[in-house]
């Protein structure tokens, strides 16, 4: 099994419009940084420059079939 490895970067004080990063590792190697932000959730894969982006809304729709398939 994977050995995962979250780092997490946020700001030192609440600032408006400040997305928290977190960079996501699986057995030592880099996958991406996600970005949470007030409208998105960012995806950034290792290697790339743009983030896809993607909004709360279809993000818990898609969780919801994810949730609806483990049933």
């Amino acid at each position: 099994m994977a050995i995962h490895k979250i780092e997490m970067s946020q700001p030192a004080k609440q600032v408006l419009h400040t997305d928290v990063t977190f960079d996501i590792y699986s057995d030592g190697e880099k996958l991406g940084t996600m970005r949470i932000s007030k409208g998105t959730l960012d995806w950034t894969p290792k290697n790339k420059q743009r983030p896809k982006k993607i909004r709360w809304e279809r993000f818990a729709a898609i969780m919801d079939e994810v949730y609806e398939g483990h049933r």
